[in-house]
């Protein structure tokens, strides 16, 4: 069976959506064609979530797309840009042995001990950043809390696990905006210049990283520089994790992060466990909606013949909005227990960092119930990038309500 083929005007509202509610519609519309489609560019959506989990569950058949196959579809100059090819290096873009033996050098930071032991730090963190938002919002009437509150947690978070000072927290979130753009579909040049510019500066930053010995002895640089060998190779090695912990790490959290505030602010549940209450956000407002996968020969999937080589556009979100996996995909409902969802992927390459990403949330709804409870969001519809992979939003004025500001 060929794959069905949506209307372009379907295609086109799935790639510019800019609003949750909107890209609910066109996922839902997705779901009514067939679990897997074709596209105009010879590539394939997977929708249904049995179809995705399929994808990312089997590496003997679907590959992540690497250097070579971005070479293929993209053209030598693309591939060849400084931010595609720092990317392309990282856990992302790796297959097989090469991808299990990086991912063994870097596990021992997030097993459930070594996340248990951090546990303290993520708190302190997050709770500190819940009672600074609080009083801008207080004294500023209001405070954007993708500025002033996810990222500062994101950054300062990730800061503490590789070793390097607090300080650097805002450089290295500013790394984090600019580098997402080159995982991002038909990503604009001006977005591909920035991206090539923060992989630039994070070489300088590594380098003086090493030469000044600016790291604790416990972090995960000096774990790192202490496997590699010395000189380039370990510089080059830095660089790789730093591209991987900036991109993967502190652009996810600072997404789930905001995320997690604007359902505080604005969905039921607020009484449910903070854990079932983050893991519905997770579902509901994915940090990335899509991610590649190429076949490495013919194959079928939901009864459609895919040739070898084909890419396939895994749509996370949609899959996490399945009705044939949640009962009522539409509706926010903490505590679900009969599917999970796809937000970290599944498979050899399920997220590393997802334990920390998750964390991160569960402190942040303590905290927030706790201090911040009164705050609302100041705009209907906050704004949201508008590529069909990341849908972060860009920021979230929030203000308080009379209750709040009395009680404060």
């Amino acid at each position: 069976m060929t794959a069905v083929l949506p209307d372009r005007a379907l295609l086109r509202d799935w790639r510019t959506a800019s609003t949750l509610p909107a890209l609910a519609e066109v996922y839902r519309q997705l779901h009514g064609l067939a679990p897997v489609l074709g596209t105009p560019w010879q590539a394939v959506l997977v929708t249904g979530h049995a179809a995705c989990r399929e994808l990312l569950t089997d590496p003997g058949t679907w590959r992540v797309p690497d250097a070579a196959d971005f070479q293929r579809l993209c053209g030598q100059a693309e591939a060849d840009r400084p931010a595609r090819h720092g990317v392309n290096q990282t856990l992302f873009h790796l297959n097989g042995t090469e991808h299990t033996a990086r991912r063994r050098v870097l596990a021992p930071f997030f097993t459930p001990r070594a996340l248990a032991a951090r546990t303290a730090v993520v708190d302190n963190v997050v709770r500190a950043t819940v009672r600074d938002f609080a009083d801008r919002v207080v004294g500023e009437g209001v405070a954007d809390a993708v500025e002033h509150l996810a990222g500062p947690i994101a950054g300062t978070v990730m800061c503490s696990l590789l070793g390097v000072s607090p300080r650097d927290q805002d450089f290295i979130t500013r790394m984090a905006a600019d580098l997402s753009f080159v995982e991002e579909l038909a990503p604009r040049p001006s977005h591909l210049a920035r991206a090539d510019a923060a992989i630039t500066e994070l070489y300088d930053y590594a380098g003086r990283l090493i030469r000044t010995r600016a790291y604790r002895p416990d972090g995960l640089l000096a774990y790192l520089l202490n496997w590699a060998d010395s000189g380039q190779e370990a510089h080059d090695e830095v660089v790789r994790v730093l591209v991987l912990m900036i991109t993967a790490g502190v652009s996810t959290s600072i997404s789930v992060l905001a995320s997690t505030v604007l359902a505080l602010c604005r969905l039921p549940g607020l009484d449910s466990p903070p854990a079932e209450f983050v893991d519905e956000c997770l579902r509901w407002d994915p940090p990335a909606h899509m991610v590649g996968r190429i076949a490495e020969r013919d194959t079928t999937v939901a009864g459609v013949q895919i040739a070898e080589g084909t890419l396939a556009h895994v749509l996370i979100g949609a899959a996490n909005r399945d009705p044939a996996a949640f009962a009522e995909p539409e509706v926010f409902s903490p505590g679900r227990t009969q599917t999970r969802s796809l937000t970290f992927s599944a498979g050899p390459h399920y997220c590393l960092g997802a334990g920390l990403a998750r964390l991160q949330a569960i402190q942040l709804v303590s905290a927030w119930r706790e201090g911040a409870a009164g705050l609302t969001v100041a705009e209907e519809e906050p704004p949201r990038m508008t590529g069909p992979n990341f849908r972060h939003l860009r920021r979230l004025p929030c203000s308080a309500d009379h209750r709040f500001l009395i009680g404060s």
